[in-house]
């Protein structure tokens, strides 16, 4: 069955996605890594490097803030995973966490950017945190956001597993997906919807359709694994920070890894799954006071 992206109608948000106050100054670039061309930006303030990993149907937009807030001290590199954003569109069969980490892992090499500070939000909080059990020598520090640690979310993701279920779903999704992207792509030019021009939700339709059904499947499935048994393993300073209301991944896995990390820190704040969007200044400043802090490595 074929993969390719939907027809595309001009996005209504590449370009504009930048929070208020932001301007999108960053440097675009991609390389081509393990048969995948992968799209980046980067804002680099020549210091030691930062790098941010988006979650599921999402992209390295959703990083315009913290790009902007740390770059002046930090070579920041946000990436596009594979499945998402304007990188390369895998097939289903592709899409495995450990095919996250190995293409993270080559990204990095590919830029010398290690070590460097991981930060990962969801899914890429579980890419972060398994990247620095596979790698712990790349990871000068660590930062999960509702990270997935159990491999279990909020809802359940059972049928998506399940053989027969799970070809009939692909079936249905890869017909009718590329319709729906392509009218919500549609509606978002033509500001058919109740959206502020600028604002988190409409980057994050937009980041949807720019998903093919096979990137949205295989993403979401990828995101079943269980990382508890090594959190006691982890060796980075690391800082988890959560949104108590979090709807899509329980907060109780940020929970559960601040515990279990040696010398983990925990910093819990009043939002939903996108604290960054939801709590932007105080969702900053946390990453702030733990950056500033001389980091101390667990024994």
């Amino acid at each position: 069955m074929p993969t390719d992206a939907p027809p595309r109608v001009p996005s209504t948000f590449i370009g504009l996605s930048q929070p208020d106050g932001v301007t999108d100054r960053m440097d675009d670039g991609s390389l081509d890594l393990q048969g995948n061309r992968i799209h980046y930006r980067q804002q680099n303030g020549g210091g030691d490097s930062m790098v941010l990993i988006h979650g599921w149907a999402s992209s390295s937009r959703m990083w315009l803030r913290e790009l902007e807030a740390f770059g002046g001290h930090y070579r920041c590199l946000a990436l596009d995973l594979p499945g998402h954003g304007l990188s390369t569109k895998p097939p289903l069969p592709w899409y495995s966490l450990p095919n996250f980490v190995s293409v993270t892992h080559a990204f990095i090499h590919a830029l010398h950017a290690q070590p460097a500070c991981f930060v990962g939000h969801s899914l890429g909080g579980s890419i972060a945190l398994d990247y620095a059990l596979r790698y712990p020598e790349d990871v000068r520090s660590l930062v999960l956001v509702n990270p997935v640690i159990t491999g279990q979310l909020q809802f359940s993701l059972r049928w998506l597993y399940r053989r027969w279920p799970s070809r009939l779903i692909v079936t249905v999704t890869r017909r009718v997906w590329p319709r729906l992207a392509t009218r919500l792509q549609q509606s978002l030019a033509a500001n058919r919807l109740p959206l502020v021009p600028q604002g988190p939700l409409r980057r994050n339709l937009d980041d949807l359709t720019q998903a093919t059904a096979d990137s949205l499947l295989g993403t979401a499935r990828a995101a079943r694994n269980d990382l508890s048994p090594g959190l006691e393993h982890v060796r980075a300073p690391t800082l988890v920070v959560l949104g108590r209301r979090d709807r899509t991944v329980p907060p109780e896995d940020g929970r559960l890894a601040a515990r279990r990390i040696p010398g983990a820190r925990l910093v819990e704040l009043p939002t939903d799954h996108h604290p960054g969007d939801e709590a932007p200044e105080a969702f900053v400043q946390a990453l702030r006071e733990f950056l500033d802090r001389p980091l101390s490595h667990p024994a």
